[in-house]
């Protein structure tokens, strides 16, 4: 069998990793026009949970998805990681508080109005998200295009693929100039782009159109020489933070802040619903939004504050009309076509999950892994 893979997030590099694992005689085919993780897999937090859905119809993918998290990085020690993480709730606010001592003794404790403890391990942990879809990637063995898919057109006889250009021509690529490859089927996992693309190619998917999807900054800090990230002083796990600051005007934000290492702090919040540009490569962050989050988690840190910003950038999360994902086979697309989209802010966390049940459903047409009725693409149809 000849699949194609159109994507290079978390999604597709889970669906070709699972197809090779389970047919290892299955030649896949993956496209990505800007490279492997270059987009929202690239920039995420990497923060996984596996009860913070359980009140949703999410419910049964995070569970699973949280499990093939821990299986790859016991397969794979060092290159695909799961730390366990302490969560918590923190409220701040620019006014000074009387200073009182916390749990966590090494936050702000003048801003700091209240922590409380979400959850730990063993639900929640944290993972490397742009070196998950790279290891997948390798261990997929798959072939790579590094260009864009512009049609698929249904044969008879197979599915065609029609790609052209690239974002970075210095990446390693399969060809060089517009191509028309023949499937037997294929997956479509091009996050927010997915949904456009399907209405486009396939009207008869029904699936409605929907609003401008949020885009959201993120900045990565590495602290000066000397100062570190603090642990609970109880517990030798690292903490993400869940942040709910008050301006001095009384608006109230969230941030998020999680330690990627001793000496390194990503932090995401500030978003917004501009129009989603062609192609990843022309997604810019917004200056001002990523100044206003560095404020904000400064009353927070205090070592934020002289830390050097290494990175500011900015993402789309992939939603659908129901916000619920789609997972499983495309309308019109006579059982040959499939996708995988919408999963928001837990892309990550499911990812590989829903890289699996795409791998079971175009392999043997069901899915053992979770069920997946309630994201069935047919339900918009």
């Amino acid at each position: 069998m000849r699949v194609g893979v159109v994507g290079g997030g978390v999604v597709g590099c889970s669906t070709a990793y699972y197809l090779s694992q389970l047919s290892p005689s299955v030649s896949v085919t993956l496209f990505e026009g800007c490279g492997i993780a270059c987009h929202s897999s690239g920039k995420a937090g990497g923060f996984l949970a596996r009860k913070w859905s359980d009140e949703t119809d999410l419910a049964p993918l995070c569970h699973a998805s949280y499990e093939l998290h821990k299986e790859l990085a016991e397969r794979y020690p060092g290159a695909i990681t799961t730390h366990p993480v302490e969560t918590y709730r923190v409220d701040t606010t620019e006014e000074k508080g009387d200073g009182r001592s916390w749990a966590l003794d090494w936050i702000n404790r003048h801003h700091v109005t209240g922590v409380k403890r979400l959850d730990g391990p063993p639900h929640t942990c944290k993972t490397d998200p742009a070196r998950l879809c790279q290891h997948l990637h390798k261990m997929s063995g798959c072939k790579t295009v590094t260009q864009y898919v512009t049609h698929i057109t249904l044969n008879s006889d197979s599915v065609t693929v029609h790609s052209s250009g690239a974002a970075n021509e210095k990446e390693e690529t399969d060809i060089k100039d517009g191509g028309i490859w023949k499937f037997d089927k294929v997956v479509i996992a091009m996050g927010p782009w997915t949904i456009p693309f399907l209405r486009r190619e396939f009207p008869s998917c029904g699936i409605p159109d929907i609003p401008p999807q949020t885009r959201a900054h993120s900045i990565v800090f590495k602290l000066q020489e000397g100062d570190e990230i603090g642990t609970h002083k109880d517990l030798p796990d690292p903490a993400c933070l869940f942040l709910y600051h008050t301006g001095l005007d009384g608006k109230v934000v969230d941030p998020e802040l999680y330690p990627c290492d001793i000496s390194t702090v990503y932090v995401c919040g500030e978003v917004d619903y501009e129009p989603l540009p062609p192609t990843p490569d022309l997604i810019s962050p917004d200056r001002a939004a990523c100044t206003r989050l560095k404020h904000q988690v400064e009353f927070t840190l205090p070592d934020l504050g002289r830390a050097a910003v290494v990175r500011e950038q900015a993402c789309y999360l992939p939603d659908s009309p129901d916000h619920l994902p789609l997972i499983g086979e495309v309308s019109g697309g006579d059982g040959r076509v499939f996708v995988g989209t919408g999963h928001t802010f837990w892309g990550i966390l499911n990812g590989p999950g829903t890289g699996k049940c795409l791998a079971e459903l175009v392999l043997a047409g069901e899915c053992t892994t979770c069920d997946v009725t309630k994201y069935n693409p047919a339900r918009f149809s």
